[in-house]
This record gives C-alpha cells, sequence and structure tokens, in this order.
C-alpha cells in the first residue's frame, strides 16, 4: 500500500475578539501600507508573498542577509498607535521563521526618547504559530509596535497581526 502522505496546513486565523483593531493593515494586504521597515545596521529585505500565509493573500517577508549585534537595527513596525492608560489591549500575531531562531517585540513611546513598556522575545520555528499577550499601559500617549530582526541571518515571515483595545 502507498503511504498516505501528511497533510501540510495553513492554520486558520482566530477571529479577533470584539474591540477595538488598533493595528491598520495587520494581514498585509495592501502590501506594506502603515507598517515601516527601517535598516540601521545589518543588511535586509522585505517582500509581501503570497506563497505562504494565515490570513487572506499575502504575508509579509523580512529576509536579514546580515545580521547585527542591535536587535534593533533592524525593525518592521507600525507607528503611531494611541492607546489609552489602564485599558487592556491584547496583542496577536502569526509568525514564522526560515529556521528556528528568535525575534524581539517591543511596545514603545513613539518619538521622544522611545521609552520601552514592554519587550517580549519568541521563539519561531518554520511553521505558522500564533503568539499571544496583554498590554495595558500605564499612561495615554501614541505608541510604535516593533519586531526587531537584527540579530540573525533568517527568513522571517507575519501575518495577521492585531492590538485590541477591550
Amino acid at each position: 500500500a502507498t503511504p498516505t502522505p501528511s497533510p501540510t496546513t495553513i492554520p486558520t486565523p482566530t477571529p479577533t475578539t470584539a474591540g477595538i483593531q488598533k493595528i491598520t493593515n495587520g494581514s498585509f494586504e495592501n502590501a506594506f501600507t502603515s507598517w515601516n521597515f527601517n535598516i540601521y545596521g545589518g543588511a535586509a529585505t522585505r517582500a509581501i508573498v503570497t506563497d505562504t500565509k494565515v490570513d487572506g493573500n499575502n504575508s509579509a517577508k523580512v529576509t536579514v542577509t546580515t545580521a547585527s549585534p542591535n536587535k534593533w537595527y533592524i525593525q518592521l513596525n507600525q507607528n503611531p498607535i494611541a492607546v489609552t492608560a489602564g485599558k487592556n489591549y491584547t496583542v496577536s500575531f502569526w509568525a514564522k521563521g526560515s529556521k528556528t531562531v528568535n525575534i524581539q517585540n517591543d511596545i514603545q513611546r513613539y518619538g521622544a526618547n522611545w521609552q520601552v513598556y514592554s519587550t517580549k522575545t519568541f521563539g519561531l520555528t518554520t511553521a505558522w504559530q500564533k503568539y499571544t499577550y496583554t498590554f495595558i499601559p500605564t499612561i495615554t500617549e501614541n505608541i510604535s509596535f516593533t519586531f526587531n530582526l537584527a540579530e540573525t541571518v533568517a527568513g522571517y515571515w507575519f501575518d495577521s497581526v492585531s492590538i485590541v483595545e477591550n
């Protein structure tokens, strides 16, 4: 008998919970509209891809070709995003890497001194995974939501990025 191949499936995204969506174009359906791509050191490229995705027709891919010890030297981010002190924000995104690799996700003050309010490290694998956490700001202001990617030469995919005010 011929063995049955293991299915390769793309996960179905979990519907966004009721609340106010703070991220614009989180599934990259409008290319990189509302997203910034910053390179302060190292080297990287960005692309919208259609061959691997979670939600809609597109996902974002960042390929780091020259690493830097400063994680923030290569960033994919969105700002400004208005948040309100004491509100509960659910942050979620789908991501994967070309190999097992860590990324850093920061929420920080937009502009001025770029004070970091939340920093999380996530271990990506070569399969799409959903990452979720809660953020409660202590002051009302504009923030920057940032993926810091400069530390490792690899490919990084992102889709269905969301910050929902609950």
